[in-house]
């Protein structure tokens, strides 16, 4: 099985899932890589062997990397997206709407739909050579805490040549476990937050 590459915003993320996998059997545990914790001069070459790893390493099923924030998250997913979708399963972004959980729905499909479109303008971009376009999809799932949709790469015909799912934790992965601003208590929160069978149900079906 090709592996499955996740991009996310930071260290809280990566134990999320490492998290994850201790509860649920079925799915690998994955390679993490915090890039915020190493220099730039370093940088390029860790997350290049990483990736190498999951392409070329039938041990390698799930990398999850860290990027510091969701600005640094949006700067480096085009590098990688693109190149990735026809070298692994699947390909996931995780990221935080950071609206109130109070608010209305719309403002949390808003805020999904400014994230891709800001994904989607930084792909076309750099890739406009290859005349790639981005299809932003629909919503397929939503619940309390999350909402996910998927996004399509076409070529110069319009046919489609990958995918890659968005998912965003409505207002942020923090304020939907309860951690507090000191992060005194994330095991605490991402605990309490995988005793909730919706939550792992649906991450299981993705990265799995």
């Amino acid at each position: 099985m090709m592996g499955i590459m996740i991009f996310c915003e930071g260290k809280n993320e990566l134990k999320f899932f490492e998290k994850l996998c201790e509860k649920v059997n079925t799915i690998s545990t994955p390679q993490t890589f915090d890039g915020q914790c190493l220099k730039h001069s370093r940088l390029k070459n860790q997350q290049s062997d990483k990736i190498r790893d999951l392409v070329g390493n039938p041990d390698v099923e799930v990398l999850v990397k860290a990027e510091g924030g969701k600005s640094n998250l949006k700067k480096v997913v085009p590098h990688f997206v693109p190149t990735l979708m026809n070298r692994v399963e699947k390909i996931i972004l995780m990221a935080d709407t950071d609206v109130n959980l109070e608010e209305s729905v719309s403002d949390h499909k808003t805020s999904l739909m400014e994230f891709n479109n800001s994904i989607k303008n930084r792909i076309e971009q750099r890739h406009k050579g290859s005349k790639v376009e981005i299809k932003i999809g629909d919503v397929v799932n939503e619940n309390q805490h999350l909402i996910i949709n998927e996004n399509y790469l076409l070529d110069r015909k319009g046919h489609r040549k990958g995918f890659f799912t968005t998912v965003l934790w409505k207002g942020s992965l923090e304020s939907v476990s309860g951690i507090n601003e000191q992060y005194s208590n994330v095991d605490e929160g991402l605990e309490s937050l995988l005793r909730n069978d919706e939550i792992v149900n649906l991450f299981s079906s993705l990265v799995s």
